[in-house]
Formats: C-alpha cells, structure tokens, sequence
C-alpha cells in the first residue's frame, strides 16, 4: 500500500500544479494538460479563461488524491483499499465534472467571439432585419 500512497501523492502534487497554473492563468494552450477541445483552441484567451473555470476542481481534485493516500498509509487489509479506490474515484470525477465545466465556458465564449466578430463585420446576426439579407442566408430554390 505504500506504492499506492506515494503513487497517489505524486499525482496529487502534478494535478495541484497544472491547477495553479490554470488558477494563476499561466497555463498556455499546449497538447499536455488543461481543458484542451477546439472550442478551447480558438483564442489563447478562450483557453486561458476555460481552465480558470475548471480550476477549482482541479485543486479539489488533487486535494482528494492526497487524501487518498491516507488510508494507504494507516490502515491496512480490505479498509484501506475500499478509502483509497473511493477517493480516487471521487477525485476522478471531481477532474472530469471541472473539465465540463472548462468546456462550457469554452464554448459560450466561442459562441460570443463569433457574435462579436459578426457584428465587426457589420452583422447584427439577424438577417430578417439587414439589407444584406441575401448573403446571411443560404440560398432557396426557386419556386414554380
């Protein structure tokens, strides 16, 4: 159990650095860690600002993985195993409901870039109302 302890705490203090780093907005898009989707990809700030939002859970989640090193290290025989599997799987998906969580972010500020970007170009997003009415929509067939 002691492998399994020191396993758990080296994760624990890799998860709690990436966490930092995305708390602290140091973390850069890379292919490695973070919350790395297309939607996270678009913009460095998209990124940045999407493992912010997942950062919390990060820091909770390598905070569970050092307390599942715990029972490792205290107890012994079926006790420990049940505490330790129970907190890695809870810290699992604490990781994984902050990357959703990432992701989420990802995509509504994607979705506001592309707002903003469209009304750059003059757009309002609302081709009912512009007189560039043609070009917003897809073309229909014509009608017999």
């Amino acid at each position: 159990m002691t492998v399994v302890a020191a396993v758990c705490l080296v994760v624990a203090a890799v998860v709690a650095v990436i966490g930092m780093l995305a708390v602290t907005g140091k973390l850069r898009p890379n292919r490695w860690v973070g919350v790395r989707t297309p939607a996270t990809f678009r913009t460095p700030e998209i990124f940045t600002a999407a493992n912010r939002a997942a950062a919390p859970a990060l820091l909770g989640g390598a905070a569970l993985f050092a307390i599942a090193a715990v029972p490792a290290i205290a107890f012994g025989g079926p006790t420990a195993w049940g505490l330790t599997t129970l907190a890695i799987l809870t810290a699992v998906v604490v990781i994984i409901a902050g990357g959703q969580v990432g992701v989420r972010v990802a995509e509504a500020l994607g979705r506001q870039k592309e707002l903003d970007d469209a009304e750059a170009d003059g757009c309002s997003g609302s081709c009912g109302s512009c007189a560039l009415q043609s070009t917003c929509e897809p073309a229909r067939p014509e009608q017999a």
